[in-house]
């Protein structure tokens, strides 16, 4: 062989060593790659099952082996419905599909809900996620499943639905209005009460304004609001305002407003629970009016009382000296008295009637003396004849 052959061969047998320098080194990152996917695979917390189209399991993640307690080698090539669900035939009902079968009739990834029961009587709520692998062009040859256990996740939305429901149920049985206002004075909350009272439905309230409900000439909200963000303190959390609000129709009334606070990550919620008053102030005034009358009446009262006894003396007395009396003239003047006197004495009446209030009161009295009293105005009245009769 000549020189030119020798480094023909030389030339080509560096080249050699150049490809298999290559090949190891990709056939180590191709290990490396399996080790990483190797780790990701047992390291996720999800069941993971691989199967291909007849039901054959190829590999399964430590999850898997933990909760059925089995070793890899020991379910590699089985059935799936044999290691899952100790059966002989592909698992199928029409509340407990199987994903497999499912996937298999569409061809694309499907997911479902399962309720597992464990022996423990445990019931476990299971998402299936069924993944068709493409090895080769258009065929699938593998599967992969993944069961996520969202048992504690759907107790916990469940419980948090179930509180909401409360709150709700709470919210809208209220007497009194609620509203909640964001850091910008938008309505966010408006329960029935709150509907009854200002005479908006929730659809035309929700993300207006306070403004439509309490405008600043009746309460300055925005500057207490700024205030607050400013300095997160109040002197008025916590403490009963007396406002006034407007209704739909523009009427204004009076309310009672307690304000309260949250703060979630940063962001303020005001709530505010509004009572009307309107009926309160008005029974106030009715109140008022009715002590104003009973005082009125008292006076009224006082004044009868005082009249009644000297109109009865100068009736009686008027009518005995038009008795000794014989001028025309100055009998017609007593007769005018004694008209003017019983006017005076209805009218007298009537003012009693209506500022009389009937409320007996025992207790101990001379009679003695009341009846030498009548006695002694009747006698006036009424003398005796010399026969001694009236």
């Amino acid at each position: 062989m000549d020189t030119k052959g020798y480094e023909k061969l030389a030339q080509e047998n560096t080249q050699l060593k150049g490809a298999l320098a290559q090949r190891n080194q990709e056939i180590e990152k191709l290990k490396l790659t399996n080790l990483f996917m190797g780790e990701l695979f047992n390291g996720i917390s999800e069941e993971l099952m691989v199967v291909d189209p007849d039901y054959n399991i190829v590999d399964v993640n430590k999850t898997f082996m933990e909760r059925y307690g089995v070793e890899k080698a020991h379910v590699v090539d089985k059935k799936c419905y044999q290691v899952k669900e100790g059966l002989g035939l592909p698992c199928h009902s029409e509340d407990k599909p199987c994903p497999l079968k499912e996937a298999l009739k569409s061809g694309a990834t499907v997911e479902m809900s399962h309720r597992h029961t464990l022996a423990s009587g445990e019931v476990k709520e299971l998402v299936l996620i069924m993944y068709p692998i493409k090895a080769r062009e258009n065929k699938i040859d593998y599967f992969v499943e993944i069961v996520r256990d969202e048992t504690e996740y759907r107790s916990v939305i469940r419980r948090l639905r179930a509180s909401e429901e409360r709150f709700r149920t709470i919210l809208d049985t209220a007497t009194n209005a609620v509203l909640s206002i964001d850091e910008g004075h938008n309505i966010i909350l408006f329960n029935n009460a709150a509907e009854r009272i200002f005479k908006y439905t929730r659809d035309e309230i929700l993300g207006k304004n306070l403004n439509i409900l309490i405008p600043n000439q009746y309460g300055d909200h925005y500057q207490y609001v700024r205030r607050f963000l400013e300095k997160r303190e109040s002197d008025l959390i916590g403490k009963t305002i007396n406002l006034t609000a407007l209704r739909k129709s523009g009427q204004e009334f009076p309310i009672e407003l307690s304000l309260s606070y949250m703060e979630i990550e940063g962001r303020v919620t005001f709530t505010a629970i509004i009572r009307d008053v309107s009926d309160e102030k008005r029974l106030e005034r009715k109140l008022l009016q009715s002590e104003r009358l009973a005082a009125v009446g008292q006076a009224v009262a006082h004044v009868i009382h005082e009249l009644k006894n000297p109109l009865m003396i100068i009736g009686g007395f008027t009518g005995q000296i038009g008795k000794s009396l014989s001028n025309e003239k100055d009998l017609k003047k007593l007769d005018m008295i004694l008209e003017e006197v019983a006017r005076l004495e209805r009218l007298v009446a009537g003012l009693g009637d209506f500022t009389k209030t009937y409320k007996l009161v025992k207790r101990q009295a001379d009679i003695n003396s009341v009846i030498s009293d009548v006695i002694k105005i009747m006698s006036e009245l009424y003398p005796q004849d010399k026969y001694g009769f009236r």
